[in-house]
């Protein structure tokens, strides 16, 4: 074994160590608890807790916010509860005065109930335009205000449908917007003076002060968002989130029922249907590695060159970790930071075999070892299987950085 080979060994030994540190049962959760039960809640707030919590995982610690929309719509939130949220914020400062008018008060806090409690989703140009004319949004009153908000409106003025056009006059006023109406069929009725000004406002839109294009500004920005995804690779996503986001295929779905089904044959305490052959004696890689090949799941048999890359797995391992990672060419200044990420795509099950791997008297009916390397191996082994051809169907290349 050359001094190279030792010291990436030692890298990555001291990387999966570090894992301890952010798994569950660890990390940002665990130090939660252990501050407040030790010092009290101002010392380490639960939202920070999960804050930190999700810019390592991923995972929301929250419902989506459609679900507290539907919860708000049948009463289980309130507006008692959203108030009490915003002044928990101080940095929202909810109690600012926004406008205030001789019969009117507008706080912070009020703007901010509405974004919460209603879904507003910004239209193009052509979307406007077509709800103005075929939904007639500017004489109705939309089915989600309240009836509190639309019994105000519509005591405004006798004509209901007057009333909601002023209210949309009065906003583009406000704003200093003129509304033009830009329908193809209605282009040439235009005066010489909207036409020009229609022509000014293209002209300035598809060309910037330097002449470059809108094609030109595309393609500079794509490359921009492309470099961008590549120095995020071993600090926020991993090869499978950098394949995902430029082909929208996610490999995880292929690969997390069979990692759950490897995982679950060694850690079943005696009650599975199916067990790892001689995992008690080998330990989960060497077992699955022994048995791959002629596994009756054909999961792998679609893969590109499977049997090639599965056999030329080394019989270490942290060596096949090694193996797979450098064949990925993930740079070794970002292979602790990798691990890291691939660890967290699956929190639950790197936390358990990690917990496992750190308090061996366990007792269970059988005595496999377990190792985080174990399943880290057996789990870049998948990726890189995977990653092969998603990468051959999209781009006909290797899965390589």
């Amino acid at each position: 074994m050359t001094s190279e080979s030792l010291d990436q060994r030692g890298q990555i030994i001291a990387a999966l160590d570090h894992l301890d540190h952010v798994l569950p049962g660890q990390g940002p959760i665990h130090e939660f608890v252990h501050h407040n039960t030790i010092h009290g809640f101002q010392h380490h707030p639960f939202e920070k807790g999960l804050e930190e919590f999700e810019a390592l995982t991923g995972i929301y610690g929250y419902f989506p916010e459609s679900q507290n929309r539907t919860l708000y719509q049948q009463g289980r939130l309130t507006d008692t509860d959203i108030y009490a949220s915003l002044s928990h914020a101080k940095e929202l400062q909810a109690e600012e005065d926004v406008l205030k008018a001789e019969n009117l008060t507008i706080k912070r806090k009020d703007i901010y109930r509405i974004a919460l409690i209603h879904e507003l989703q910004t239209l193009s140009v052509s979307q406007l335009n077509w709800q103005i004319d075929e939904l007639n949004v500017l004489d109705n009153v939309r089915s989600g205000v309240s009836e509190e908000a639309r019994t105000r409106i519509l005591s405004s003025t006798p004509d209901r449908h007057l009333a909601v056009r002023q209210l949309w006059e009065s906003i583009l006023d406000k704003l200093g917007i003129e509304l033009t109406d830009l329908h193809p069929e209605n282009m040439l009725d235009l005066s010489e003076e909207h036409a020009r000004k229609w022509i000014e406002k293209i002209n300035a839109q598809s060309t910037g002060k330097e002449g470059v294009s809108v094609h030109q500004k595309v393609r500079f920005a794509a490359e921009a968002e492309l470099d961008e995804l590549f120095a995020q690779i071993g600090d926020k996503i991993t090869l499978r989130g950098f394949v995902m986001a430029l082909s929208g295929i996610d490999i995880l779905y292929s690969i997390r029922p069979q990692l759950i089904r490897i995982c679950a044959s060694v850690m079943d305490e005696g009650v599975a249907a199916w067990q790892l052959p001689e995992r008690n004696k080998l330990g989960l890689y060497a077992a699955w590695r022994s048995c791959a090949q002629y596994d009756a799941n054909s999961f792998l048999h679609d893969l590109p060159e499977w049997q090639k890359i599965v056999s030329e797995t080394p019989e270490d391992a942290v060596d096949c970790i090694i193996q797979q990672l450098t064949n990925l060419e993930i740079p070794e200044e970002k292979w602790e930071g990798y691990l890291q990420r691939l660890a967290l795509e699956i929190p639950g099950w790197s936390g358990l075999i990690n917990w496992r791997q750190h308090n061996p008297s366990y007792h269970t009916d059988n005595n496999a070892e377990l190792h985080l390397s174990d399943y880290l191996a057996i789990r870049l082994t998948l990726d890189r299987l995977w990653l092969n051809q998603a990468c051959h169907d999209h781009w006909g290349i290797e899965a390589r950085l």
